[in-house]
């Protein structure tokens, strides 16, 4: 299986990390399910990777669950075509919109995931956390909260989550 190459934002393709962030992007792959064809990065959490999370939380750039993302894709692709018809605009195809899940999730979940990547491929990559669902909600909220499914939904927080990545390569964090 080899890993996708995937476009990232003008501010990082253009930075002089924009490589070692595709290299940590693909260090690391793997099916998302099974029987599915969408291969993803495979992320370990830690402590830098914990901030970035907190800090799209704290700006109001996280949505959680299935549904939440979404819809929020959807409203959001709707307003991409509008501007296009309006207005003529070409919209790019960059990596603007990140979703991270969770190690435990069923085949049926999974295959889920695997269709809105699809529906939404221009612009959105979706990495797999190497860590359960509960884990997650400890990270974000302190407690037991079963998270299956994050949406970063803001470029500038999807630039500081694939920051950590390289961070934590140089850090050994």
């Amino acid at each position: 299986m080899v890993p996708e190459k995937h476009i990232l934002t003008r501010e990082l393709q253009s930075s002089q990390n924009g490589t070692a962030i595709q290299a940590a992007l693909q260090a690391q792959t793997r099916k998302l399910r099974s029987e599915g064809e969408l291969a993803v990065p495979v992320l370990a959490v830690n402590s830098l990777l914990a901030q970035a999370l907190k800090a799209a939380e704290k700006r109001g750039h996280l949505r959680i669950g299935l549904q939440a993302a979404g819809e929020k894709l959807a409203r959001e692709r709707k307003g991409l075509l509008k501007m296009v018809r309006e207005q003529g605009l070409a919209v790019g195809e960059r990596i603007s919109r990140l979703i991270l899940v969770s190690n435990d999730g069923t085949e049926r979940f999974y295959r889920s995931v695997e269709w809105l990547a699809k529906d939404h491929r221009s612009r959105l990559l979706v990495c797999l956390l190497d860590v359960p669902g509960l884990e997650i909600g400890n990270i974000l909220f302190g407690e037991e909260r079963n998270i299956k499914l994050l949406l970063i939904d803001h470029k500038d927080s999807v630039s500081l989550f694939f920051h950590t990545l390289i961070s934590e390569r140089q850090t050994g964090e």
